[in-house]
């Protein structure tokens, strides 16, 4: 399976950079002989105009933002405060969308919308000027969470307001954003279109940015359309422009990334690694984790088809600890939320400290109506306790969550590290050629994944503390279907499992009984060939104190009579451990039912 990139980074640069250039020319003489943040830098030294010192810092702190978040924020910070010393309306609204920028950056995708609203408000003030580019942002903004709906209307307003420009530049990015928005709904078809009108623009009026733009989302169209001879040659025709012309990193980036995905569905493993090797050298220079994660994963296994299997190992490691990394930083938004309303909190309570003090120091001024302060003052200092209480429990509430997101992360980590070890096992599996050694490694990659699907249900769920039982059962099966290559037309899963929640130890127990039995079924019901449909049949209920478990097929019959089998040995001490009676029936297939008395609803 090949994976696709959400969104494509030029039509947005397009419009980061008509956002941040200073609104005057620069010398001729310093364009070629000077650029980047050293210019910048020396023209912020010897500038004494304010307004374009607010233009100064806003151009480095969009170059800081490929490199160095905390400076790009640090010069954000200091555009804002002379932008609002000077009561320049356009200089706020853009170092406002700078910082919406970076604080969709770092996670706070909550603040980052927020900040985007004022800057609609004083675009409005300011006759729209620069209103497409606040749609366009904020069109991305929506996509990166996935609402496509949202973002495609953000996106069809700012391409009314390029069409009346008659900018053919953002028509053009417009254009693809949409297109890119439609494909996440679904609608490929209305996708393609777009994309054909922004090639036609881009090539009668010589719009080289849009064109690579298109000819990216048209490589990644054909490959959701499971057209990949036609995916490498729109990605090929970037990777050649490259070597002619310009193409921007990002764009280069993603198309050698993607033409890497097919080579290695192709099992053309040497064609991938060099195009890859190529990412890796550019990536450095960008500020994105995620394709980090994307080129160590592919990187894996290119390397693992070559047989190369530590530096497989490696950078199989390397995708974990980047989307660890990843995770991380999504937090920091939550985290830097919960410290702010904690100062606040801190605040208020300085407040009512202060009044209470006022009340005390007042009641000593007036002893006269000494009986009357006192019953104010005692039914003041209750309403304080109470108000203290409820702050208390607030405090309380908000270290809870956030030790759950930490809990979240460590279940997230062990899911990753025993995919890790199921992806040593299938690797050594491939070169085991030993029948019943490869039959052990293949049952024991069956085992990991299910302790895995546990884990994978508690970090993405809201309940830490439980296991939701109708989805853990359905993605096991499924994950068994799908490792043993069984077509659902072959055998058919009817799964009758009450809507109840257990606790993690009795669900792992119940997930690595239901992996056997249905393992067992999957190797040995139905070797006899037969053009009927095989039904298998899992069954999870409670009944008064107990829970009844039964996994049924109608293949042919089978009992165990060896008990001493490993399979059979691990579900009789996952039963014991379980207070659960055991029985085998071989009538019309064969069906195993558990009686189990010790479980944990939570």
């Amino acid at each position: 399976m090949i994976s696709l990139p959400t969104f494509f980074p030029g039509p947005r640069l397009l419009c980061l950079l008509s956002l941040v250039l200073c609104p005057f020319v620069l010398p001729v003489a310093a364009q070629v002989e000077e650029s980047g943040l050293d210019r910048l830098q020396r023209l912020l030294a010897t500038e004494t105009d304010s307004v374009r010192k607010v233009g100064l810092y806003n151009d480095i702190a969009w170059e800081y933002s490929f490199i160095n978040y905390d400076s790009s924020l640090y010069f954000t910070e200091k555009a804002l405060a002379l932008s609002h010393q000077l009561k320049h309306t356009y200089w706020q609204a853009v170092s406002l969308e700078m910082k919406a920028l970076l604080m969709e950056i770092s996670g706070q995708v909550e603040e980052a919308a927020t900040l985007y609203i004022k800057v609609i408000k004083l675009r409005e003030q300011l006759g729209g000027e620069g209103l497409e580019t606040t749609y366009n942002n904020l069109g991305i903004l929506f996509k990166g969470q996935g609402n496509h709906r949202k973002a495609l209307a953000y996106f069809g307003k700012s391409y009314a307001i390029e069409t009346a420009n008659n900018h053919y530049e953002g028509i053009g990015g417009s254009l693809i954003n949409m297109s890119v928005a439609l494909a996440g709904l679904g609608r490929l078809d209305s996708a393609r279109l777009l994309l054909d009108q922004a090639i036609k623009l881009a090539r009668t009026h010589n719009l080289r940015f849009v064109l690579q733009n298109a000819y990216l989302d048209l490589a990644s169209y054909y490959i959701r359309q499971e057209q990949p001879d036609s995916a490498l040659y729109y990605c090929h025709r970037l990777i050649s422009l490259a070597q002619s012309g310009t193409v921007e990193p990002e764009t280069l980036v993603t198309a050698r990334q993607n033409a890497a995905d097919i080579y290695v569905e192709r099992g053309q493993y040497q064609l991938a690694l060099h195009l890859l090797n190529k990412v890796e050298e550019a990536l450095p220079h960008l500020n994105n984790r995620e394709y980090f994660i994307r080129l160590y994963a592919t990187k894996a296994r290119a390397l693992a088809g070559l047989g190369q299997y530590p530096r497989a190992y490696a950078y199989l490691q390397k995708s974990a600890a980047a989307k660890d990394s990843l995770l991380s930083a999504q937090t920091v938004g939550i985290l830097h939320d919960i410290e702010k309303k904690y100062e606040t909190e801190k605040k208020e309570r300085k407040i009512t400290e202060l009044e209470l003090t006022a009340t005390r120091n007042e009641s000593e001024r007036n002893a006269y109506i000494f009986i009357i302060i006192g019953v104010v003052a005692g039914l003041l200092f209750l309403y304080v306790l109470l108000r203290q209480k409820s702050k208390t429990n607030k405090i309380i509430s908000q270290s809870l969550a956030e030790k759950e997101t930490l809990l979240r992360e460590i279940h997230h980590r062990v899911k990753n590290n025993l995919q890790i070890i199921s992806s040593l096992l299938n690797l050594q599996a491939k070169f085991i050629t030993d029948k019943v050694a490869r039959k052990a490694i293949n049952e024991s990659q069956s085992r990991v994944k299910a302790m895995a699907l546990i884990h994978q249900e508690l970090y993405q769920k809201d309940n830490l503390t439980g296991i939701n039982m109708p989805g853990f059962i359905k993605s096991l099966i499924e994950s068994l279907l799908s490792s043993y290559r069984v077509d659902q037309q072959q055998i058919k899963p009817i799964l009758a499992v009450a809507d109840i929640r257990l606790d993690v130890d009795t669900a792992m127990s119940l997930g690595l009984i239901i992996n056997e039995l249905v393992s067992n079924t999957l190797k040995y019901a139905y070797t006899v060939k037969n053009t009927a449909v095989g039904n298998l049949s899992v069954t999870l209920s409670t009944q008064k104190d107990t829970l009844l478990l039964s996994v049924k097929d109608d293949g042919q019959g089978f009992v165990p009579a060896d008990s001493s089998s490993y399979g059979i040995r691990l579900i009789n001490s996952l039963a014991r451990k379980l207070q659960a009676r055991v029985t085998f029936e071989s009538t019309g297939g064969t069906m195993c039912n558990l009686i189990i008395k010790k479980f944990k609803l939570v």
